[in-house]
């Protein structure tokens, strides 16, 4: 068989460009004999991916590459969005490759899903500002879109993930949220976001609503003053400190003032517990036993009482 043609150096940027694919309409645009498509194709050295766009190499096609056909399915415009946009973007870079490759489109391009592509029509702004190749919708729009499956615990791993690797901000994606009126969880993220609440303090609430009142611990002074730190909740009758990070992994200054903040605690007989979101969240039966053994120990004479999830 004859041996099929190779791409010429302009038709090869343009491949390079798409991450190896190409579609059947570009190669015979510069030139490129469709008799040589189909050797090639015939050979195995390039696959067909979708009817008139190929792939210009051997094996599985990666990610980049399944995105940028579902782009150009997608026509001008399209961005990919969902879990593929979300791992392409890096605000969730490990696990499973997604398994369904989110498009959008604008409004009005009708497009039928086929394959492992799904095309959706945006009417939410979130084709303004793509960027990448493949393009991906902007972060904020990941975020909203992929927090309407998730728990609240889920969906604070989520946002502290996206602003611990600075992808956005707390005010670009707060007024995101907020121009999306029908977003799932809405409310939740609002209290997450705003500047007035922040994770912090609703940590602290649904500290004292899994914790504290369902067992009947004692509440402590919050935000308390001592030894020249502030606490999130001070026992000083028992001397004990309860620390709640409402961020994923405190670095920086605000790490190591932690460490000071829990050894000064320890040189004058303190002691500290400090949680998170999962703790909170996942296991606040474990969490409020910690606690009443702790208060227990520093004198604290009453008694822990059971929620329904201790049962």
């Amino acid at each position: 068989m004859k041996r099929p043609a190779q791409p010429s150096s302009a038709l090869t940027d343009i491949i390079r460009s798409q991450n190896g694919v190409i579609t059947v309409r570009q190669a015979l645009d510069e030139g490129f004999p469709y008799a040589s498509i189909r050797r090639h194709v015939r050979s195995g050295t390039w696959q067909r991916m979708a009817p008139g766009i190929l792939l210009t190499g051997q094996g599985e096609p990666t990610l980049e590459q399944l995105c940028t056909v579902g782009v150009i399915r997608g026509g001008p415009g399209a961005a990919i969005g969902g879990p593929a946009g979300a791992k392409l973007c890096g605000l969730r870079p490990t696990g499973e490759l997604p398994t369904t490759i989110d498009v959008w489109v604008p409004e009005g391009c009708n497009r039928r899903p086929t394959g492992r592509w799904r095309f959706h029509e945006d009417g939410q702004g979130r084709l303004a500002g793509v960027s990448g190749r493949p393009p991906v919708v902007p972060v904020e729009h990941l975020v909203c879109d992929l927090t309407v499956d998730l728990s609240e615990t889920e969906i604070v791993a989520l946002v502290t993930s996206c602003l611990s690797q600075r992808l956005t901000d707390e005010r670009t994606l707060l007024a995101v949220v907020e121009r999306r009126p029908r977003l799932a969880g809405r409310r939740f993220l609002l209290d997450l976001l705003r500047e007035s609440g922040g994770l912090d303090s609703v940590l602290e609430y649904r500290f004292d609503d899994r914790v504290l009142k369902p067992h009947d611990l004692p509440v402590g002074v919050r935000q308390a003053a001592r030894s020249g730190f502030f606490h999130d909740l001070l026992y000083e009758a028992f001397a004990l400190i309860v620390e709640l990070d409402g961020r994923l992994g405190h670095t920086g200054a605000g790490k190591f003032r932690d460490f000071r903040r829990d050894n000064v605690g320890a040189v004058n007989g303190w002691v500290t517990l400090r949680y998170g979101w999962d703790d909170v969240m996942s296991r606040p039966c474990a969490v409020a036993g910690e606690l009443a053994t702790v208060l227990r120990r520093q004198g604290w004479e009453g008694r822990r009482g059971c929620c329904p999830r201790c049962r």
